[in-house]
Order: structure tokens, then sequence, then C-alpha cells
């Protein structure tokens, strides 16, 4: 399944899949790639139904988030699941990352 985007205002919102595995990345870095250079530089990541991310996974959004700070762009991610949370405490991306627990804190966080 890939990820489903939305634009509400000024910001991008991505709605990730259950699984964020090596296919599924492949599949779908290109375009959210592509999202660094087109498009609002406001970006926030539902991760609310995702249940597992693969190293492939944390490093398409780590790589997002450096792309968009170049082009004075923000990620906010939000919704992160107790599994999903706890693989990005064990590979130390909660420091990393703006995290938020509701899409409307993301959105605020954003203004």
């Amino acid at each position: 399944m890939a990820a489903e985007t939305t634009i509400i205002g000024d910001t991008r919102l991505i709605l990730m899949p259950v699984r964020l595995d090596t296919a599924g990345v492949q599949a779908m870095e290109p375009e959210l790639r592509s999202f660094c250079t087109e498009g609002p530089k406001k970006i926030v990541i539902d991760l609310s139904r995702t249940e597992y991310v693969a190293s492939s996974g944390l490093r398409v959004i780590l790589q997002m988030t450096r792309d968009l700070a170049k082009a004075n762009g923000t990620v906010v991610l939000f919704g992160l699941r107790p599994p999903v949370r706890n693989i990005f405490d064990m590979a130390g991306f909660l420091s990393i990352f703006r995290i938020c627990a509701t899409r409307d804190e993301a959105l605020e966080a954003l203004k």
C-alpha cells in the first residue's frame, strides 16, 4: 500500500502505509523525495496506521527531513504507535524528529 497525500492549506499531509518495509519504501521513495522540491515545504507525516518501520523506512523519512531543511521546509510526525515509537527510539530518532501526538498538534507545530 502506498502513502496517501492531501494538501491542507500550505501543508502536505502524508498518510503512511501499514508497513514501511524495503519493498514498499522503494516503490514510494521517488514520490516522497519529489515532495521536497515540489509543492508545500511543510510536511506532516501520519504514522497512525503504521505498524512496522524497517531501516529503509527510517532512512527515507530522515532524508526527506534533511532535504526539506535545505529547502527551508519542515517535517513533523504524529501518531506513532508504541511498536513504531520503539523503533524510532532504538534508532535514536526521537530526538531528531519533531513528533506530536495528534494531527492537530502537528499542524499547529508548523505555524
